[in-house]
């Protein structure tokens, strides 16, 4: 079960707590106490369709940066899954679009990451996003588009440190 938290436009989901169900009972009068994996494997190998090449200019990542597993364009989300997912987008028939991210928290500490729009090759603004601790994230930032805002576009993710993470290309048309 995930839990979807709304911010002035900016969905935000997060795992939802769960308990184990074969975990054993503690005796009566025993304090509860909850104890968590010594460590987190992390996929060998994960598979993003979007771009994982730094931008020209871009810092370089360090080891212990977020983890990405998707990050897609898509003109919707439904059950916290990207829906109509391609590279063109009709500006005449789709009003929004949707910057859906899949990421990996090594920390599984609250994380802070910028969502950055650029329409040819020109930062159009950004989104800063506060996502809940937990050893994985699914979010999305969304995007109005209009005749006006057609053209080359791009969606850039990087943390807090401006560290690059990924960046999806797609297009706008009339």
């Amino acid at each position: 079960m995930r839990i979807l938290f709304l911010f002035g436009g900016l969905a935000l989901s997060t795992p939802a707590l769960a308990q184990d169900e074969d975990a054993p009972e503690a005796p009566a009068g025993a304090p509860a106490t909850v104890e968590a994996p010594a460590t987190v494997e992390a996929p060998a190998t994960v598979e993003a369709p979007a771009t994982a090449e730094a931008p020209e200019g871009a810092k370089p990542r360090p080891e212990s940066a977020i983890g990405l597993k998707r990050h897609l364009i898509g003109t919707g989300i439904e059950d916290n899954e990207p829906v109509g997912v391609a590279e063109t987008f009709s500006a005449g028939s789709t009003p929004q679009l949707s910057c859906f991210m899949e990421l990996v928290n090594p920390t599984r500490g609250e994380l802070k990451i910028q969502v950055k729009w650029y329409r040819d090759d020109k930062l159009a603004f950004t989104q800063p996003m506060r996502l809940l601790p937990g050893p994985s994230t699914r979010t999305w930032a969304r995007l109005k588009i209009n005749a006006q805002r057609t053209g080359a576009w791009r969606c850039e993710v990087e943390d807090e440190a401006g560290q690059f993470i990924s960046k999806h290309t797609f297009t706008v048309t009339e």
